[in-house]
């Protein structure tokens, strides 16, 4: 049975398809992130009655049909030890809302934004589609998750400073870590849910080597984050 390695990756990083995901999906055990879904819960009238009323939740589910076998496998989870991301992100943006030092930032993020499924689902699911570009959403899903990470003391994945786009603060954050070890796997391009299941199977020892070597180096325990990078063009991590 293989040993649990969970891992927390951004939903912003899985809807881009990019090297990031596609560490998290690889060795994580298992991958937990943000699903978009009704505020009320995942059964299938509320989702329905979600998909009807907003169009950019419909887009997002077809989007995302790829990663249905995952989901399904439980290599992609939407919540780790009874804790779900949204309860972390929603929290946080009412910090950020009544922190003084956010002031600044607090008044370019539109409010009411995680008070309705509706407002929530289509705020979201907009911005991902167009890679975090509104505040009041990406902001909260970011800290949210860091937060997560921290209490369940599990480490989240990052892009590498120098391939993050778009992002400053997540540069600066990156190049705040201290280096502990690093490590390549080769993958080939645009790998697929079978692919990435195969190679779980295949590697399963060696992956087994790489968390007691992650577990076992020395860390300060709030500061454990899984840093990718790599080339592009020859996608070795």
């Amino acid at each position: 049975m293989p040993h649990p390695f969970p891992l927390i990756l951004n939903p912003y990083d899985l809807d881009a398809r990019g090297l990031v995901a596609d560490v998290a999906l690889l060795i994580g055990n298992p991958a937990i992130t943000l699903l978009p879904a009704p505020l009320q819960g995942h059964d299938r009238a509320s989702v329905n009655a979600a998909a009807a009323s907003a169009p950019e939740f419909l887009r997002l589910i077809e989007r995302w049909s790829w990663l249905q076998d995952l989901w399904r496998s439980g290599v992609l989870r939407p919540e780790f030890a009874d804790q779900t991301p949204i309860d972390y992100v929603r929290d946080a943006e009412a910090d950020v809302r009544a922190d003084p030092r956010f002031e600044g930032l607090a008044r370019i993020m539109r409010r009411g934004v995680f008070d309705t499924t509706h407002d929530y689902l289509r705020a979201i699911c907009r911005d991902l589609s167009v890679g975090g570009a509104e505040p009041a959403v990406s902001v909260p899903v970011s800290v949210g998750l860091a937060r997560m990470a921290q209490a369940l003391d599990v480490p989240l994945v990052q892009e590498h400073a120098r391939r993050a786009s778009g992002s400053v603060v997540r540069q600066l954050e990156t190049r705040s870590l201290r280096n502990r070890f690093s490590v390549s796997i080769p993958l080939p391009r645009d790998i697929c849910p079978e692919e990435i299941v195969a190679f779980r199977l295949r590697a399963e020892s060696q992956i087994a080597a790489l968390m007691e070597l992650i577990g076992s180096s020395e860390a300060p325990p709030d500061r454990d984050t899984i840093i990718v990078g790599g080339s592009a063009r020859s996608r070795y991590h």
